[in-house]
């Protein structure tokens, strides 16, 4: 199934999304779509297996219409949905007068507006045609959605980067969705490989998808093998160290490089003539943390409570990253390292 067939089994498979759909269509408003978080979090939810949250937000109405654009009409609307269904905190938006709000030129269409959104995984909306049937308008794509990218859109990578980052902290996105990654606006290469074929000892297994393999006798570490290692669909979605991650062998060396060849192996996953190598969970953390250093993010979204729960397991962790402060004083990212540690302390 593609993405855009697969967001329309999701959102058709859930009869309170489905109910609220329908309930607007009677307001037979031009270019009307619900949008943002009405689909995306039910992607989300579909992409960590389980079923979908309850809406506990605003339901993001828009329409497009240059000759009603006021707050008022606006207002009314969200009126008279929330008489047909009280059950939901209505928000209604006439895309042909938010363009004053948000400092961007006027927009065209309902679909144009949503590309001056602060995330691609957000610019996207549906809206329920006759016979039952969903249309999807996606106008940045579909692939950060389905890679659980958060990534900032134009201005919001450059000026107003400041509200993007706000925004996604308020909301705790990476704690309701931790496999969430969160992307730099000018990240080109793509933050995944989706099979095995280029691991080596230098190009190893690390990230999230090293932090959630549950290694035998192992109690650190994620609860989530299946989000990267999906036997059914035989994708792999692997983050390789020197590739997808800065290569970490002048701060860490080869310490906490396993040979997973026999492991990965017994749950289904080998390449023939290929060993197979793979981050333990300090290596795969500390790895993580000296790709946040060296970015230029606040946000860090290494759980280190969460996948270290013990004292000792802490204690390990920063010793490991003790050995490497020399490397990130030589790059200026020591006090970033030590007040990322600390705010988790």
């Amino acid at each position: 199934m593609d993405k855009v067939s697969t967001v329309q089994a999701i959102i058709l498979s859930d009869p309170i999304r489905l109910r609220m759909l329908e309930t607007v269509r009677v307001l037979k408003l031009p270019d009307c779509w619900i949008a943002a978080g009405f689909v995306r979090n039910a992607v989300w939810d579909y992409l960590h297996g389980r079923d979908s949250s309850p809406i506990s937000t605003d339901v993001d109405v828009i329409w497009f219409d240059t000759k009603r654009c006021t707050p008022e009409e606006d207002k009314a609307l969200e009126a008279v949905l929330t008489e047909l269904d009280p059950t939901v905190i209505w928000s209604v938006k006439n895309q042909a007068r938010m363009h004053l709000q948000n400092g961007d030129e006027p927009y065209l269409s309902s679909t144009d507006a949503m590309r001056y959104w602060p995330a691609t995984a957000t610019a996207l909306a549906v809206r329920l045609l006759e016979k039952c049937s969903l249309e999807v308008a996606a106008p940045l794509g579909l692939d950060d959605l389905f890679e659980l990218i958060l990534r900032p859109t134009g201005k919001f990578s450059t000026s107003k980067k400041a509200i993007f980052e706000q925004r996604f902290m308020s909301k705790n996105w990476m704690k309701i969705w931790p496999l969430l990654t969160l992307a730099s606006a000018s990240m080109t290469k793509p933050l995944f490989d989706f099979d095995l074929k280029r691991v080596s000892h230098e190009h190893y297994i690390t990230g999230k998808a090293a932090i959630n393999f549950p290694h035998p006798g192992s109690t650190t570490g994620g609860w989530h093998f299946l989000s990267y290692f999906n036997r059914e669909s035989g994708v792999a979605k692997v983050s390789l160290a020197g590739i997808h991650y800065p290569d970490t062998t002048e701060f860490f060396g080869d310490m906490g490089v396993l040979d997973v060849t026999d492991p990965m192996a017994q749950r289904g996953w080998s390449v023939e003539g290929r060993r197979l190598y793979m981050a333990d969970h300090y290596r795969a953390a500390a790895d993580m943390l000296v790709r946040w250093a060296l970015g230029d993010s606040d946000h860090c979204n290494v759980e280190i409570d969460e996948w270290f729960p013990s004292p000792s397991e802490k204690q390990r962790l920063l010793e490991i990253l003790d050995v490497a402060k020399p490397e990130f004083l030589k790059v200026g990212r020591l006090h970033k390292l030590e007040a990322g540690l600390s705010s988790r302390s």
